[in-house]
């Protein structure tokens, strides 16, 4: 198993590596700018992001303005893992060609002058140690007045340069920009670290669809790939007390042959490929 979990990481850096090969030009959409990579003629993207993720019973709270769930009170409270649906939030930490929210900037406005967070739910365990994901999304919110930036004193520092073990605790500072972009999950899949314990840690994948958010980072982000827009790969452990320990995850534009050969050697290993809704 671990062998699989190295190659799946190893094939997913080598995609990463093939995006990056050669910078084409500069982006910019909904306040984020990034440096595309030229793969076989066609652009694409890759990022980082930091997390924290737990289980919960609750249930998520209802956004009425852009139609989504958000996490709140009720839905921030983890337990044991494999019970409820899976849930998180996190931050964007770092975009193609080297882009953090510092030097070189991400920020269109310049130097720590945005946040990109996000935050994920409905992921529902299954007896077999899988996922349902046919209800799962995931939320991209963009704020130019962030609070990861230590020279704004007017909130909480909430992620500074990544997430933390309290994170979980700042899921209403996390959704309170504008709905940068919204994701339905076209797969999921998961391979656990201890058969027995099946939902304490392991190494996850999943392919990400745009459905929503501002027009022009919709356009911007929508590859036309067959398959799916995103490949998001992470692994990641929950502690004793049902909340993650901080999590890094790697996402990438699916938006080539090259990169689709690279990612469906990863996804038939753990028998993940599908097809894209239409």
């Amino acid at each position: 198993m671990k062998n699989v979990k190295n190659a799946l990481s190893a094939l997913a850096l080598m995609s990463m590596g093939a995006l990056n090969t050669v910078s084409a030009d500069t982006v910019s959409a909904g306040g984020i700018q990034w440096d595309t990579t030229d793969n076989n003629g066609n652009a694409g993207m890759s990022a980082q992001v930091s997390y924290q993720q737990w289980f919960t019973t609750g249930a998520y709270g209802y956004d009425n303005v852009n139609e989504v769930f958000v996490i709140n009170e009720s839905s921030n409270n983890g337990v044991t893992p494999g019970q409820g649906v899976l849930t998180g939030l996190g931050v964007f930490t770092v975009f193609s060609e080297g882009r953090t929210n510092a030097f070189p900037s991400f920020c269109v406005d310049g130097l720590l002058e945005c946040e990109l967070t996000f935050e994920f739910g409905g992921l529902v365990p299954q007896q077999n140690g899988s996922f349902d994901f046919s209800n799962g999304w995931l939320n991209v919110y963009y704020d130019n007045s962030p609070s990861l930036n230590p020279f704004n004193q007017s909130g909480p520092l909430i992620f500074g340069g990544g997430a933390t073990t309290t994170s979980y605790q700042r899921f209403a500072a996390t959704q309170n920009g504008d709905l940068w972009a919204s994701f339905e999950f076209d797969f999921f899949d998961f391979i656990p670290d201890d058969p027995a314990d099946p939902f304490r840690a392991g190494f996850a994948s999943a392919g990400l669809n745009v459905v929503g958010g501002i027009p022009e980072v919709v356009e911007a982000i929508n590859f036309g790939s067959d398959l799916y827009d995103f490949f998001f790969t992470s692994e990641t452990q929950i502690n004793n007390l049902n909340y993650s320990q901080t999590a890094t995850a790697s996402i990438t534009s699916v938006s080539s042959p090259a990169t689709i050969g690279l990612m469906g050697l990863a996804l038939f290993a753990v028998g993940g490929l599908s097809r894209k809704r239409k």
